[in-house]
């Protein structure tokens, strides 16, 4: 109980001070991002460094518990809360609910808000949000996707006069693959935003962004949802150890409905006659078998390679269909249901000709 009300008076003090500095009242947002800069900056053996904890989200990090506190606050009186047209924003007075004075955790927490109020990065919301980004994020996807990418898809429909060139928006989108975390946990979203980067290519080559203004900024919106669902599984206090079941269920149902998003795209696209690498398996498939039964198959090579001796690790080749009966083949074909990526070779007026595929659900 001691430390509930230490960190409630942590909750106030930094409530009071940006009112006293800043002249209005803290939003929510603001109010999470200046306590987790106290956290990272507090030394490790204050106690009250893992008194706040935090995961990794939407918005940056957050703490639930944090805001549980703030709540008996208000329902205690200890701060005040009021709507605006931004949201809810708190207010509270000097009254302490701790001594400072001989609690010395308090007392350097109370020199760190003080010092993090009079960086220019606290000047609003979003400067201390780009601050914590750039500074305490466990990965710059926050920054080059959010920031920068779907800021600028935004910008690109909604504000002609920041409206980036649709060259610039595909680089961006490009770049942000190389901030995302490497871990197992994303290798499938990393597949799909591929994917989606591919689409995005093909629309612009075809000069018709703006006609898919509105699915394009749902996509992207699921993208983001779908890393954060991820990041804060891999970035948490161990405080929120008990959520990583129900965390780790929400990811994959939005990976699920993050793929299902870009299949129907992609068959949008192909049914508009936009030329895509994207082909359901079905129809490869046939495709496969046709050229076969023509004599013109040279090979297949399905991706990710499978560790399978007997499958020649996925590629087809004459070796391996050569002596097959068509039954024989259709079986084989179907053992790669699951493959993402498709090599196809096959001969056009004696020449070879290679093809790619990427396969999507019907």
């Amino acid at each position: 109980m001691e430390s509930e009300k230490i960190v409630q008076e942590l909750i106030r003090l930094c409530i009071y001070k940006h009112m006293e500095k800043k002249k209005f009242p803290i939003s929510e947002t603001k109010l999470q991002k200046i306590l987790y800069k106290v956290k990272m900056t507090m030394s490790d053996d204050n106690p009250l460094k893992g008194s706040i904890p935090y995961y990794w989200y939407l918005h940056g990090p957050y703490s639930t518990y944090l805001k549980d506190q703030k709540e008996k606050m208000i329902t205690e009186g200890n701060i005040s809360s009021r709507s605006i047209s931004e949201g809810t924003v708190f207010t509270a007075s000097s009254m302490r609910l701790v001594n400072h004075s001989d609690n010395s955790e308090l007392l350097e927490a109370r020199k760190i808000i003080d010092e993090i109020l009079d960086e220019s990065s606290s000047t609003s919301t979003q400067s201390i949000m780009d601050d914590v980004y750039r500074n305490l994020s466990p990965s710059k996807f926050y920054l080059s996707f959010k920031n920068e990418f779907q800021a600028s898809l935004k910008s690109f429909f909604d504000d002609p006069s920041k409206r980036q060139t649709s060259e610039q928006l595909l680089d961006m989108l490009e770049k942000s693959f190389g901030d995302l975390p490497n871990a197992t946990l994303f290798r499938n979203y990393k597949y799909l935003l591929r994917d989606f980067t591919e689409l995005l290519s093909h629309i612009l080559k075809n000069d018709s962004l703006k006609e898919y203004s509105s699915i394009l900024k749902s996509i992207v919106k699921t993208i983001f949802e779908t890393f954060a669902f991820g990041i804060r599984i891999k970035f948490h206090d161990e405080y929120y150890d008990g959520e990583i079941e129900s965390w780790t269920n929400e990811f994959n149902n939005s990976v699920i409905d993050l793929e299902s998003k870009i299949t129907k795209f992609a068959i949008s696209l192909n049914n508009k006659n936009i030329n895509t690498s994207f082909v359901t398996f079905e129809d490869l498939a046939s495709k496969i078998i046709n050229l076969k039964a023509k004599n013109k198959l040279v090979m297949a090579s399905f991706l990710p390679f499978t560790n399978n001796d007997e499958l020649n690790n996925g590629r087809i080749d004459a070796k391996l269909f050569n002596d097959k009966s068509d039954e024989e083949f259709i079986k084989l074909i179907e053992s790669f249901k699951n493959s993402r990526n498709v090599i196809l070779q096959y001969l056009k007026n004696k020449d070879i000709e290679s093809e790619n595929y990427k396969l999507i659900t019907a």
